[in-house]
């Protein structure tokens, strides 16, 4: 799989921007190492976690305007 991509990286060599592009979209495909994945990851959860909090601020304020109405 990683040799054919190569290959096509040649391939779109007399193109040189293409080439460009793809090479650079390669790099960061190939070089991404592991504790990045897991900061994302710790990020998403941080956020998720932001989110869940909210939709139970806004079940509350619902729930409030119920007993109002």
């Amino acid at each position: 799989m990683h040799e054919s991509r190569y290959c096509y990286k040649l391939w779109l060599a007399e193109d040189f921007y293409f080439f460009l592009f793809f090479f650079r979209f390669g790099k960061i495909k190939v070089n991404i190492p592991a504790p990045t994945e897991t900061k994302i990851d710790v990020l998403i959860s941080k956020f998720a976690k932001k989110q869940r909090q909210k939709n139970i601020k806004t079940e509350e304020e619902r729930k409030r305007i119920k007993l109002f109405k």
